[in-house]
């Protein structure tokens, strides 16, 4: 969880479970949620990738390994207090689906995280 510590401000209760799911409550008594916005406090959705990217950096990742969040969906805006889980399923060695639910199985986030070598990164640019 050394990856996931670094994400504890905002992102309270964090508990990574063996089946790679994440679960979490947003902290309600974060500052951020007093500005962003007034009234009516929603995640931003930098902080959403950012989390995604701890996650996959915490569970997938190996030396030499690169990854890339494509296609990712904003479905509903996350609000704090609520709990959710981050679900991770393999599509293939190259390839995880990234879902956020709530308890409920309200989908609020989903996308595909892609894996490449270091060489095959270089070869891109």
């Amino acid at each position: 969880m050394k990856f996931l510590q670094q994400a504890n401000s905002i992102f309270k209760d964090i508990d990574a479970h063996q089946d790679g799911q994440v679960s979490f409550v947003l902290d309600s008594e974060h500052f951020l949620f007093d500005e962003h916005f007034p009234g009516f406090p929603v995640v931003p959705a930098s902080l959403i990738m950012e989390f995604i990217n701890l996650c996959v950096a915490e569970r997938y990742t190996q030396e030499g390994v690169k990854f890339s969040i494509s296609n990712a969906k904003f479905l509903n805006p996350m609000v704090p207090g609520n709990t959710y889980t981050c679900k991770f399923k393999v599509r293939s060695s190259e390839a995880l689906f990234f879902s956020i639910s709530d308890d409920a199985g309200k989908d609020y986030n989903k996308g595909i995280v892609s894996f490449m070598s270091e060489s095959e990164v270089e070869h891109a640019a």
